[in-house]
């Protein structure tokens, strides 16, 4: 099997939460630590995270040691546009995607992802308690295909209908975290 990246995406402004997301602690650790660290422990050496202004810079500073960084210049453009600049500097045929609003997703549930992509999927994606979540893992042709959309699609469009797809149970409550709104980065 050919190695796997993980790709953390914490582009966005932050606007809803009223504080730097990716800045804010859980259990005495940032939510950016958490989602590079839920990575690695799964096996991931390769992680980049995705920035953008106006926060690059603190979270930058703030990433665990050996953490990858690149900066998405138009965060305004959408996730995929985040997506595609992370893409862009990886070369790799499987990734994992995870998002900074997810905090509390666990290592076992990117193993299960990967196991999922080393069984033929181009598509993985957690579910719990009968609803899909985050992060997701994809493959090949569905690579290839996020780093072709055009920006006015989202990831989700692009990956609809690609087969095989995969959705993945686990026990693992913080895939369907959306911790995005003031009174969750408290």
């Amino acid at each position: 099997m050919s190695e796997v990246a993980g790709i953390v995406l914490a582009a966005g402004r932050s606007v809803r939460a009223g504080r730097i997301k990716a800045l804010a602690t859980l259990e005495g650790e940032t939510w950016i630590a958490r989602a590079v660290r839920a990575q690695r422990e799964s096996g991931i050496e390769r992680v980049v995270v995705v920035l953008g202004e106006p926060h690059a810079a603190p979270i930058a500073r703030a990433l665990p040691e050996g953490a990858r960084w690149v900066r998405n210049p138009t965060p305004e453009r959408g996730m995929l546009s985040s997506l595609q600049v992370a893409l862009a500097t990886l070369d790799a045929e499987r990734v994992v995607v995870s998002l900074i609003d997810h905090p509390r997703v666990r290592a076992s549930t990117v193993r299960a992802l990967i196991a999922a992509l080393d069984a033929g999927a181009l598509v993985a994606r957690p579910r719990f308690a009968g609803r899909r979540g985050h992060p997701y893992a994809v493959a090949g042709a569905a690579i290839r295909a996020l780093r072709e959309a055009p920006l006015d699609r989202s990831a989700r469009d692009v990956l609809l209908g690609m087969v095989p797809a995969l959705d993945v149970e686990v026990d693992d409550p913080g895939v369907l975290d959306d911790l995005d709104s003031r009174s969750s980065v408290g």
